[in-house]
């Protein structure tokens, strides 16, 4: 009696230790699998002659956006000033989905 006892007590354990590697392993492929979504992706503009960076990035938003929080995270991206753009320069702009 006793060692059937200690046999469902360890096939318990087993099956709750194999249990938790199923639920770790589909959490894991799951977070793997959906990366590509949270990856920022930019798209690089060249400046041309007259350019602002608020006429720049007006045409990569959606009404919902807030244009100057735009323009600081253009800024932060590039490491640039948008006072100091120049004809030919070469900026990514964030796509938002």
């Amino acid at each position: 009696m006793k060692k059937k006892s200690i046999y469902l007590k360890k096939k318990r354990i087993l099956t709750l230790l194999i249990l938790m590697l199923l639920f770790t392993t589909g959490i894991t492929t799951y977070s793997t699998e959906n990366k590509d979504y949270i990856k920022p992706r930019y798209q690089e503009y060249i400046v041309k002659e007259n350019d602002t960076m608020w006429k720049i990035s007006a045409g990569f938003i959606n009404s919902s956006t807030d244009i100057r929080n735009f323009i600081s995270k253009v800024e932060e991206i590039n490491n640039i000033d948008s006072q100091k753009l120049k004809p030919g320069m070469v900026i990514y702009m964030p796509i938002e989905p």
